[in-house]
């Protein structure tokens, strides 16, 4: 096998194990077996081995030598640490890159956080809308460490929003009002007051997950 395929290889195995990591397949605290993997996938065990590794530097594994892989668990402690990080960053990049924030795109979002309040979309599109926006923020972030910072967050937040599952109607529509202040702000160029109704809106939402969380005793 040449350089090329090897990539490829490692690759295709971390892609499809990640995948199903964020998606719930793999449960958090649920043991991957190499061996299983390798033949699932049908590859070697070294690109399921580099595979891991880099799922390990992601926080989404974690290996115990000589017991072997878990998916990293998800608890109280982590969604702190998730939620505390995005109200760091978040209204961080809308104060200090604002002006990068494509208008055409903020202008899309808003028509369909409008669709939501108005009852015009499926129930579905509420999680789609909320990823849209909190990307076109990222998006005009110029910081490539905190970019990397947080496309490895919203992987957990992936994550969490899978586990807890319940879909909550009125935090659903309190979302959507939220996102509307944050947008209307940032079309008005008022990034001051666009990051403080982002800040606002993360502490809700970590409220919200906090109680699913305990309501379903994770």
């Amino acid at each position: 096998m040449d350089k090329a395929q090897k990539m490829a290889a490692n690759d295709r195995a971390y892609n499809i194990i990640k995948s199903r990591i964020l998606s719930g397949e793999y449960e958090p605290n649920c043991k991957l077996n190499e061996i299983a993997l390798s033949n699932e996938l049908g590859v070697s065990r070294t690109p399921v081995r580099e595979a891991l590794s880099r799922l390990e530097y992601e926080m989404l594994v974690t290996i115990y030598p000589k017991y072997g892989t878990m998916v990293s668990s998800i608890n109280l402690e982590v969604i702190d640490d998730v939620f505390q990080l995005r109200k760091l960053l978040e209204p961080f990049i809308i104060l200090n890159y604002g002006g990068m924030i494509d208008r055409d795109r903020v202008i899309m979002a808003l028509k369909s956080q409008l669709a939501i309040k108005n009852e015009q979309s499926a129930e579905n599109f509420h999680y789609k809308a909320d990823e849209d926006l909190h990307q076109i923020i990222l998006d005009a972030n110029q910081n490539k460490y905190i970019t990397e910072m947080l496309m490895r967050v919203y992987d957990q937040n992936q994550r969490i929003r899978v586990l807890t599952g319940a879909k909550n109607r009125e935090r659903l529509l309190d979302s959507c009002e939220e996102h509307l202040a944050i947008l209307n702000y940032l079309l008005c160029r008022d990034y001051l007051e666009a990051a403080k109704k982002m800040e606002e809106h993360l502490a809700a939402s970590w409220r919200a997950t906090i109680k699913l969380v305990a309501s379903k005793q994770i």
